[in-house]
């Protein structure tokens, strides 16, 4: 392995060990459920699939699908 491959890969081994380093105290966390009821589950456009309109409605809109048409 040449030089360069070799810093490469060191650089890549110590971003995925820093990233781990990071975020492997958050694995005993819980979910967390502030606003998934209205936006996932209760939700009429997203309980609908992927269609057209879904899209338009979540890229153009901030409030929640809630009664929507």
């Amino acid at each position: 392995m040449d030089r360069s491959r070799r810093l490469s890969f060191l650089l890549a081994a110590a971003l995925v060990a820093l990233v781990l380093a990071v975020y492997a105290q958050t694995y005993r966390h819980g979910f967390v459920e502030y606003d998934d009821l209205g936006y996932v589950r209760d939700n009429s456009v997203v309980r609908r699939g992927l269609t057209l309109y879904g899209v338009h409605w979540a890229l153009t809109t901030g409030q929640l699908g809630i009664g929507s048409r």
